[in-house]
């Protein structure tokens, strides 16, 4: 018995999808009614980076459970009203609920529908699990000569595939996804998916700003969106530029000691000296796939966001950037638009 039948046969009214993302970090559901329109959302302070941590998956699935039976709760509904749960990003990898293969690019939304694979979990919930597979990039006979070309990513296709629907086909486009890890990724204009990079600045930003020395010269919390500033990070930016990666970090200290007494100008100077070096790992990517015409579409936290854009577009003197309102749905609206597809091929529409 497959997984449609199977559900079908758990309720015929059939109401509700949710979509759930895991991430290094924090752990996110949502709720959708089947006619596309969002219901709800539970967040929680968990992720694969416990697994990692703990060599041990209870903390995330105890975390994915808590996710489910709250938002199934609050909006007083019951389990059987929820048709599928589509499961992705991190939840799909060794270190989340079960690994589920890579699928190797370019991959379009046929492609990653046709690889969404039925898993249950009795111990979380009786909902089916349909987990959407991450994607890498095509290398051959992978090893340290084509180390450079190897990268991975899982969570970010369903950005990828949001983004895809709001910006159209017909132009190459670089996005640029900000978060514990920035992954730049390039879709053609057929609308595939055909290469990405990561970067783990969001992890060393953090590490850095809570765990290192620079502590004494940074504010407790990081900056907020209204106290970012601009010359500070252009500041860091430009120091970056001219020095190596772990001089221009501990520049940070000097610069407050020195520069501005003030911390949080200082936490913003990290943030532009580390997000210079995403920028120019960005710059590489695109000089990389050979594309000379080339949209740059940056979505993810506000904050890191702009500081990527304003260097982008003021040091790294590229043209055709644009920054996207912060949106927490993106990545959900990508899983319910492949939950969509997924229903409707599966069933012979």
């Amino acid at each position: 018995m497959n997984c449609l039948q199977n559900s079908e046969e758990y309720n015929h009214e059939l109401k509700y999808i949710i979509t759930l993302d895991g991430g290094t970090t924090n752990t996110r559901a949502y709720l959708w009614r089947q006619d596309g329109s969002f219901v709800s959302s539970k967040k929680e302070r968990a992720g694969v980076r416990n697994t990692a941590m703990d060599g041990s998956d209870q903390v995330i699935r105890e975390t994915v459970k808590r996710c489910i039976d709250s938002l199934i709760e609050e909006s007083h509904i019951e389990e059987s009203q929820v048709q599928g749960i589509f499961c992705s990003g991190m939840l799909t990898s060794n270190v989340g609920l079960e690994e589920i293969p890579y699928l190797c690019a370019p991959v379009d939304e046929r492609a990653l529908c046709n690889a969404i694979e039925c898993r249950f979990f009795s111990d979380i919930t009786r909902i089916p699990f349909y987990m959407i597979p991450g994607v890498r990039n095509h290398v051959e006979n992978i090893g340290i000569d084509t180390l450079e070309q190897m990268d991975v990513m899982r969570g970010e296709e369903t950005e990828a595939v949001a983004l895809l629907r709001e910006r159209g086909k017909g132009e190459d486009l670089i996005f640029v996804l900000p978060g514990s890890h920035t992954k730049i990724i390039y879709a053609n204009e057929e609308g595939c998916i055909c290469r990405c990079k990561t970067t783990m600045s969001g992890e060393l930003l953090d590490a850095l700003f809570f765990h290192t020395l620079l502590k004494d010269s940074l504010p407790d919390f990081f900056v907020g969106e209204e106290e970012y500033d601009y010359q500070a990070v252009s500041d860091g930016a430009r120091t970056a530029q001219k020095n190596s990666f772990t001089s221009a970090v501990f520049k940070t200290r000097i610069y407050q000691k020195y520069v501005h007494k003030d911390k949080k100008k200082a936490a913003n100077f990290l943030l532009g000296v580390l997000m210079y070096y995403d920028c120019l790992s960005i710059c590489e990517f695109k000089k990389t796939e050979a594309l000379e015409e080339v949209q740059f579409v940056i979505a993810g936290k506000r904050i890191i966001a702009q500081a990527v854009y304003d260097i982008l577009t003021d040091i790294m003197q590229e043209k055709k950037v644009h920054l996207l309102d912060e949106d927490e749905l993106m990545a959900a609206k990508g899983a319910f638009r492949l939950a969509e597809l997924y229903y409707k091929w599966k069933e012979g529409e």
